[in-house]
């Protein structure tokens, strides 16, 4: 073999060595562009306990889609006392606490509903009815029970997706909890 023969040989093996790295770094490129495309759009559902209303008799508990793309709901479960418990029997429940001096608004997402990014669903929200007269200590009284059992015994769960996955993502909190023992309302 001649030189430049040699020489040509090393060359040619170079440049496939070359053009091996290449398609393995393509190859990988795409797929490290597959998963950041993938993960930019993943949901994170997060909650709000809204008490700015409190000292006129109205608490909401609202969860918002913080991600940049959409939530869609597999599943939406609320839990009272560590047992799953349908919408009505929720109501039954804080019918049972509040008594009828006030309303509440449950609202519950269903399986294979979109949840936008920035989008906030009220999930629970109590009001004072104005026809009960003025909002006073006994009525105060009254939501301050509920609150403390609330902290105690209601749950909700949220498992949900990404548009562009199939991997479950699941919310689940104790609202209130982490709130309450941050600050005390006493008006």
């Amino acid at each position: 073999m001649t030189q430049l023969e040699s020489y040509t040989l090393i060359t040619a093996f170079a440049a496939s060595v070359a053009a091996i790295a290449s398609a393995i770094a393509a190859i990988y490129q795409c797929y490290a562009n597959k998963k950041h495309q993938n993960a930019s759009v993943i949901p994170y559902i997060c909650d709000h306990y809204d008490q700015t209303s409190y000292h006129k008799g109205s608490i909401s508990f609202s969860i918002t889609n913080k991600g940049i793309g959409p939530a869609l709901i597999e599943s939406f479960e609320f839990y009272w006392d560590e047992c799953l418990i349908s919408c009505t029997k929720l109501e039954d429940e804080l019918i049972s606490l509040l008594g009828s001096r006030f309303e509440f608004i449950t609202t519950e997402l269903g399986k294979d509903q979109a949840f936008s990014p920035n989008e906030t669903v009220t999930v629970l929200e109590i009001n004072f009815l104005q026809q009960h007269g003025q909002f006073n200590d006994d009525h105060r009284a009254t939501l301050a029970a509920f609150r403390e059992e609330a902290v105690k015994k209601f749950r909700l769960k949220a498992t949900y997706k990404s548009v562009l996955s199939s991997k479950q993502y699941v919310y689940h909190t104790a609202p209130l909890n982490s709130l309450l023992q941050q600050r005390d309302i006493n008006d």
